[in-house]
């Protein structure tokens, strides 16, 4: 998916940039490193530090993003010639059909987004032209379009047991911290200012598994999401309640006080999901909503009240409108139309205007 704070982006051998996945983060890993750098610097939807340059773009200049599908391993180089056969017609023919569909649940998710002036052309298989004009910036509209949208709801499990065992091991600058108001060792988390160094004690933790704390079988998924006093806390996750394959659609909505948030919509009534899931506990009470990888949302909503909908707010660590508008606007557009195919952005072909 992506990170939170972005790293700066390093010059590419090759202008193509990609966003992270988790681990880190986005979804892409394909590409040859001799030939290009992997950019990690697609903003994510909980941005704040680039909040202003997110809010609000440039008014009337029109942003243009050319995107183009990763080949699947095994096709052979454009450069190669070889005698076309049925078998390479049929790619093609696939290629072909991908690059519509692409294009246009890319318009879906625009349109979710609530962006009203835009065009998505594909000229050429495996590549896509998106030009949106507006006050939408460039990195909004970047973090709309190329992420895949994978998503998943998942309840967040106490797991304060397991971080009372790992005092032993934590560095400088991490420590464990309690729930405020309980005293529930239970409900301890790990915590720190500084959100690389929590992620590196979770991936220590997760390569020695002789320590017991993370095993590699519990079904749990570990990570960081901004705490609310400041700094950096772990989140326990258990097994997903829903995917993007359970979405019906998405779309941005306003509160009573104009906020913006994200209501989703599912497929079927998320409380038969429940029934099955042996992982989920009765103190769960929280719900993380995961996008590419990143927890975008915590959600409190006990299990008996999920049904057909889900409405998505912003963390109170976006502190500004522009902030939170921008925020609904990735996390809509994304919820909206997942896309089946890796795309990357290809800066080496974008036209000017």
């Amino acid at each position: 998916m992506m990170k939170l704070f972005p790293a700066p982006q390093k010059p590419a051998r090759v202008a193509l940039t990609q966003p992270n996945r988790l681990g880190k983060r986005l979804l892409l890993g394909m590409l040859c490193a001799s030939f290009l750098v992997l950019s990690p610097t697609l903003s994510g939807p909980l941005d704040p530090g680039a909040a202003h340059a997110l809010g609000r773009g440039n008014d009337g200049v029109e942003k243009v993003i050319r995107l183009r599908i990763l080949r699947p391993k095994g096709d052979k180089p454009a450069s190669e010639a070889a005698q076309e056969t049925e078998l390479d017609r049929f790619e093609a023919e696939k290629a072909a059909e991908m690059t519509q569909l692409t294009a246009r649940r890319i318009r879906t998710r625009l349109k979710a987004a609530g962006i009203k002036d835009f065009s998505v052309t594909s000229a050429q298989s495996r590549s896509i032209l998106v030009r949106v004009r507006g006050n939408t910036s460039r990195q909004v509209v970047a973090g709309i379009v190329v992420p895949r949208g994978r998503m998943e709801l998942r309840p967040i499990e106490p797991a304060g047991t397991r971080w009372v065992r790992a005092l032993a091991d934590l560095p400088v600058g991490v420590e464990l911290r309690q729930k405020q108001g309980s005293f529930d060792a239970n409900q301890a988390y790990l915590w720190s200012a500084d959100a690389e160094k929590l992620h590196s004690v979770l991936r220590f933790l997760e390569n020695n598994p002789s320590r017991n704390i993370i095993s590699a079988g519990s079904g749990l998924k570990f990570t960081v999401f901004p705490d609310t006093g400041g700094g950096w806390r772990t989140l326990t996750l258990s097994a997903p309640i829903a995917t993007h394959d359970d979405v019906a659609s998405a779309s941005i909505r306003q509160g009573k006080t104009g906020e913006s948030y994200v209501q989703l919509l599912f497929e079927n009534d998320l409380s038969d999901a429940l029934l099955p899931n042996g992982a989920l506990t009765d103190d769960a009470a929280l719900w993380a909503v995961l996008l590419d990888g990143e927890v975008v949302s915590v959600l409190g909503s006990r299990a008996h009240h999920l049904g057909s909908s889900l409405n998505i707010t912003a963390p109170e660590q976006l502190g500004t409108r522009d902030a939170r508008q921008a925020w609904a606007q990735q996390v809509a557009g994304r919820l909206a139309a997942y896309i089946p195919v890796p795309l990357i952005e290809d800066r080496t072909s974008t036209p000017k205007k």
